[in-house]
């Protein structure tokens, strides 16, 4: 089963599975003020259009679990509206392509599966985090993501770990 896994902004990370093997990631995010959005370097008209773009990787027939999004609220209220945006417009994606909605992992949760699953510590400080999420990739997927894709990737893993997804031995 194909999936994907998120790390919603707007500036999103996103990782395509095929079950328990990554395929790729991309970058899903505004082209400046003129509506359009990039999905990687291809534009798009709108944001509905590159996310239906995103969202094509997924198996439409298999209506299962398409959607892995991380769910985690800052202290500010500005934070706390942004993401909760974020996750609607996924919500709503979900429904109108007629697909469950999406599953939604907090932040901790995830983070304490990469933990135990490659025995690191995460740093309190933001920045060092998304440093160590980079470098994690990197060192068990052998690619160079930016800190966005780095997230949803780890994300994914956690998922498949969790036993969200489908099980296998993450590769």
């Amino acid at each position: 089963m194909k999936w994907i896994s998120i790390d919603p902004a707007t500036t999103s990370g996103v990782a395509n599975w095929d079950n328990d093997t990554l395929v790729n990631t991309v970058v899903v995010k505004p082209r400046g003020t003129s509506g359009k959005w990039y999905h990687n370097s291809e534009i798009h008209a709108s944001r509905f259009l590159a996310w239906l773009h995103t969202y094509d990787h997924t198996d439409a027939k298999l209506g299962g679990l398409p959607v892995v999004i991380e769910r985690g609220f800052g202290g500010m209220a500005t934070a706390v509206r942004a993401q909760g945006m974020q996750i609607g417009w996924h919500q709503c994606m979900c429904a109108l392509l007629q697909r469950s909605a999406p599953i939604e992992v907090n932040v901790a949760e995830w983070r304490r599966v990469i933990k135990e699953d490659l025995q690191v510590s995460w740093p309190k400080d933001s920045k060092r985090a998304k440093q160590l999420s980079i470098q994690l990739v990197h060192k068990v997927y052998g690619i160079t993501v930016t800190e966005d894709e780095a997230d949803a990737v780890l994300l994914g893993r956690a998922a498949i770990r969790m036993g969200l997804v489908p099980q296998g031995e993450p590769k």
